[in-house]
């Protein structure tokens, strides 16, 4: 079983792991023609796992892998909060069909440097930088930097395989995921949300004002989301910033049972303009116990689709 822990301080492996990095860089000489071999095999292999959400064949990928591999993943995301995971031959297994699954998702990973590579008699170890990018549908999500060790065996065929790996991943960028929502109400019926989302080396807040209308037990919820869209001008002496403000304007209909439809408003998946008075299931939103709950899904679906791809709410 997979674990998670979360560290308020940096942890020792990484400190280890770094300081090991810089003293292989320093003292990076001259490799023999067996880990010059090495070194080759880890390049296909980071090839190999780089397009894997192009060719898609897990069996490729695995086929590093010792079937008893193990290994530590330490991710440093872009508000420097510290993570470690361990896992295994299924863990790693289960992360190539999230990738499957997630349709269009693919991590441009490359290596970019191998610092150190030593092997002795049936054992290797590799140290290697690398970039990554996770990629859907060509679109960013996010980008950082990886330093991993490789603990290497050769198998009865006398192929390389990975049996241990610690990795340290640092998030630089990140453009697309999980949002966090605080709702305070401003006044009777009128609701005003920060919502707190990544925007490329770090996270911008975002305001919206919703308003409530009771029609029966049911309630109308109406509000106006302003886009601004900044253009670069040059002139002969110097750049200027255009600003445009583009206002939509949403209504909705949530009803006492949860029921979330969209009334006026672009639609979020067909992108067709509805304008209509009638509870059409096909201008459905989804189910919303309460008030945050169904402003979320607006933010999410309809005010900030393309950097909100989760919402998770924060209370006050």
């Amino acid at each position: 079983m997979n674990r998670l822990k979360s560290f308020f301080l940096t942890p020792f492996s990484v400190v280890f792991l770094l300081l090991l990095t810089s003293w292989a860089t320093a003292q990076q000489k001259k490799f023999t023609p067996e880990e010059e071999a090495l070194k080759k095999h880890i390049f296909a292999f980071g090839e190999t796992y780089g397009t894997f959400g192009k060719h898609k064949d897990k069996a490729k990928v695995l086929e590093y892998m010792d079937k008893e591999v193990l290994g530590t993943l330490i991710t440093t995301d872009i508000n420097r909060k510290v993570t470690s995971f361990d896992s295994d031959i299924a863990g790693f297994d289960n992360h190539l069909k999230g990738i499957l699954l997630k349709d269009g998702l693919n991590v441009n990973y490359k290596i970019i440097n191998v610092p150190r590579a030593y092997v002795s008699g049936e054992v290797g170890v590799v140290v290697y930088e690398a970039t990554y990018q996770q990629q859907k549908n060509e679109e960013i999500w996010s980008a950082g930097d990886e330093t991993v060790a490789l603990t290497l065996k050769k198998d009865k065929n006398g192929q390389w395989k990975i049996i241990h790996y610690t990795t340290i991943a640092f998030e630089n960028e990140k453009y697309k995921g999980q949002c966090f929502c605080a709702v305070r109400e401003t006044e009777n019926l009128k609701y005003q949300t920060l919502t707190t989302a990544p925007a490329g080396k770090g996270y911008m807040t975002y305001t919206h004002d919703f308003t409530f209308a009771n029609k029966d037990q049911d309630k109308i919820i109406t509000i106006e989301n302003k886009i601004e869209k900044k253009t670069e001008i040059k002139t002969a002496k110097k750049t200027e910033i255009k600003t445009e403000v583009t206002t939509e304007s949403y209504t909705f209909y949530h009803t006492f049972a949860g029921e979330l439809f969209l009334l006026k408003g672009k639609h979020h998946q067909t992108g067709e303009v509805i304008d209509t008075e009638e509870l059409k299931r096909e201008n459905g939103v989804g189910v919303a116990p309460n008030k945050e709950e169904a402003m979320m899904q607006i933010i999410q679906k309809f005010l900030m689709p393309s950097i909100c791809v989760a919402m998770k709410y924060i209370s006050q």
